[in-house]
């Protein structure tokens, strides 16, 4: 018999980071250390844990959701591509296993310190019929080397070897599938590609533009077609805007740092030939069919920088994930078809101390729910509503019906999905199923960390149930007098968790006095106590044993 792996969640790797996608079926993929969880976005359930066929330790760094069985029976899930290093992974959720593997290599082995920069799943306006799905995936590797494939053969329909410094990552327009963005250190590459019929492909043409400011020499060819290498100035539009706010000397200086940071590009899927230039403190609006920039978007001075952004399908609007963990909305002016303004933001989050951002992910489907994952493991979802009117509260509204109802938008945080802390120190299942207890028993364990937290893990919706600040020391061990209830234990000392750890090993246990500090707590209400009020220094509490009779 199969048996489901659960895994907890605990603090993500950093190459899982922007390691999450969101599908049509509403479920999200999430990957944590080398295993893939499909999580329920509705009520941020872990419903299956993938975990590799081999005993490899190669970390996720890539996933992406196929679109095919867009229309297609719910319970059937498409497949989802996973990458570690230069390996490509295609798997079959309904199955839970791995039905093709790509290699960039014919001999079909692993390269070293060569990865998957970026891949993404080719799809087109005709993907959405019933019986045409898309499996044809676009990966680009840190060698400069970009493969299209078919994945339900696994071979290669296309590759070249693009001649240029290291690229950072690739979009696709959806208006023309086949015209593809490259993102390099200072330059950005579009690539065309044409369909010769029977899944051929050739590049009809290339052009290349580099990141150039006003001082630059700037050479730019009217002809789209011929022109191999071109400079182009991006930031006109906007240094002649703020020239007036703005000295010379530090506008110069701005410009150079600008040419440096951008980390993200991506084609408007609901405009045509706009493309976004994601900057730290400033995202840029390019027309591609005059190759100029027509609009700017920049964060307030006490605002936090621009981490991710996610363009809107059904309007024109984009999601922004900032620094900070606070979300933004921004749209199209009113006045201006050039110019995005802020219309709906969460606060900013306060982040505990070595916790960052990994991620962000948007429904498919409404494009109103968003969720964001922590490096700590947690998963948070926000949904857009408009407020005070009733008509905006259906579940299945889009993003198109809230943006032409005009009314005020707001970000709100509906659901998380909680993690345990990395430094767990001490688990304990809770009491076993009997006769008595069948009626109302269910699996939970409880794990104690360092820092003196109590987590409550409940086995069958595999997501921890409640968290409980019990003492600022480790917690050295835990039993359970009922399943409402349990005993905690800790001991106030300044020994390190090495010292602990090697401590609890050790045979000369007597020598050390300490202060235990025994908590009895309450798992229906969170309420804990203390047992033993008369604190004395002591030798340290091994075990504590409950008498149910």
């Amino acid at each position: 018999m199969e048996t489901n792996t659960q895994v907890i969640l605990n603090n993500l790797d950093s190459s899982n980071k922007n390691s999450i996608d969101w599908n049509h079926l509403g479920c999200i993929a999430l990957a944590y250390l080398n295993n893939i969880h499909i999580i329920d976005a509705t009520n941020l359930k872990i419903l299956k844990t993938l975990s590799p066929q081999s005993l490899s330790k190669s970390v996720i760094s890539k996933l992406k959701w196929s679109t095919s069985n867009l229309n297609s029976n719910k319970n059937i899930y498409p497949h989802l591509a996973s990458a570690t290093d230069d390996l490509i992974s295609i798997w079959d959720i309904n199955e839970s296993r791995i039905v093709g593997e790509l290699f960039p290599n014919e001999n079909n082995q692993s390269t070293p310190n060569n990865k998957v920069v970026e891949m993404r799943w080719l799809s087109s306006a005709q993907t959405t019929n019933k019986n045409n799905n898309s499996n044809t995936l676009l990966s680009l590797y840190s060698n400069s080397k970009l493969i299209i494939w078919n994945t339900e053969s696994s071979c290669r329909i296309w590759q070249k070897n693009i001649n240029d410094q290291r690229l950072h990552g690739f979009t696709f327009d959806h208006h023309d599938f086949l015209r593809l963005a490259f993102l390099g250190s200072n330059f950005i590459n579009f690539l065309k590609l044409d369909s010769m019929g029977d899944s051929n492909l050739v590049e009809k043409w290339q052009r290349k533009f580099y990141l150039a400011s006003n001082d630059a020499s700037a050479h730019i060819d009217s002809n789209a077609e011929s022109p191999r290498r071109s400079s182009i100035n991006l930031f006109s539009s906007y240094w002649k805007k703020s020239v007036d706010t703005k000295p010379n000397t530090s506008q110069s200086i701005q410009q150079k740092a600008l040419l440096k940071e951008c980390f993200q590009i991506e084609f408007h899927p609901n405009v045509k030939n706009i493309l976004f230039l994601v900057y730290p403190r400033e995202i840029f609006v390019f027309d591609l069919t005059i190759y100029q920039t027509i609009g700017f978007i920049q964060t307030d001075k006490v605002y936090s920088p621009f981490q991710q952004i996610y363009p809107c399908h059904q309007a024109d609007a984009f999601y922004a994930l900032h620094e900070n963990g606070s979300l933004s909305v921004h749209g199209r002016c009113k006045d201006s078809i050039h110019q995005y303004e802020l219309i709906a933001n969460t606060e900013q989050k306060r982040l505990p101390k070595n916790c960052s951002l990994f991620g962000l992910s948007v429904c498919p489907n409404t494009e109103r729910f968003c969720s964001m994952i922590l490096s700590d493991g947690r998963i948070l979802k926000y949904e857009l509503f408009g407020k005070k009117d009733k008509t905006l509260d259906r579940e299945d509204l889009f993003l198109f019906e809230i943006m032409e109802s005009k009314k005020r938008l707001k970000l709100m945080l509906v659901s998380m999905l909680d993690s345990i802390s990395s430094s767990s120190f001490v688990a304990k299942m809770g009491p076993r199923l009997t006769k008595k207890n069948c009626k109302f028993w269910y699996p939970l364990m409880a794990i104690g960390d360092s820092i003196g937290y109590l987590s409550i893990f409940n086995l069958n919706l595999n997501k921890v149930d409640r968290k409980i600040a019990l003492s600022t020391n480790p917690l050295m061990g835990i039993e359970w007098i009922t399943l409402s209830s349990l005993i905690a234990w800790s001991f106030n000392s300044n020994m390190s968790l090495s010292v602990i750890e090697s401590f609890n090993n050790s045979q000369n246990k007597q020598q050390i006095l300490v202060k235990n500090d025994v908590f009895y707590v309450d798992l229906r209400t969170g309420e804990s106590a203390l047992v033993r009020t008369n604190q004395i220094e002591e030798s340290p509490i091994t075990a504590v044993k409950i008498s149910h009779l």
